[in-house]
């Protein structure tokens, strides 16, 4: 899917849609010239080695904004930000992001948005990380209770790492 680049301004949030390739422009990006950014993620499907260079190269020219806020992070980029350290930089906030759930009665697949503050929280000086992501729920398809389709200790690795 070809990538795009959605800005709002007011508060500030850039929606990416589509995969992060090599085609990706991240320079048509409208960033504010300070203050925090909210990004998007929801809508990227695919993440390749090309697009992880273009997108390092990107995140770090934001140094000057602080903090970065990831909002609904798809799966592709929560496994990216589990593998490549220079995806999340330092003091970037994942604030939401999606857990895959499959039922395997009806064979539904579905996503549940975890929150910051509510379902996880990163490690810190003070405190370990928070897990409280439900290991299965609901299916809105047939009602039955579905499963969370992750290995947590590697989709949930990034709560282990310290702002």
């Amino acid at each position: 899917m070809k990538f795009k680049l959605d800005t709002q301004t007011h508060p500030p949030t850039l929606s990416l849609i589509g995969d992060i390739d090599e085609s990706s422009d991240f320079t048509k990006a409208e960033v504010p010239k300070s203050g925090a950014i909210a990004i998007d993620l929801s809508e990227i499907k695919h993440v390749n080695s090309m697009g992880l260079r273009a997108w390092v190269e990107w995140i770090t020219k934001l140094k000057h904004l602080s903090p970065i806020f990831y909002r609904r992070c798809s799966s592709s980029v929560i496994n990216q930000i589990n593998i490549l350290d220079g995806f999340l930089p330092r003091g970037s906030i994942v604030e939401s992001f999606f857990v895959p759930y499959h039922c395997e009665p009806c064979d539904n697949t579905f996503n549940y948005l975890a929150q910051r503050g509510r379902d996880f929280r990163e490690v810190t000086l003070e405190q370990p990380e928070l897990n409280a992501i439900p290991t299965s729920m609901t299916c809105p398809n047939c009602g039955k209770m579905a499963e969370a389709d992750i290995i947590e200790g590697r989709y949930l690795k990034f709560l282990k790492r310290s702002r």
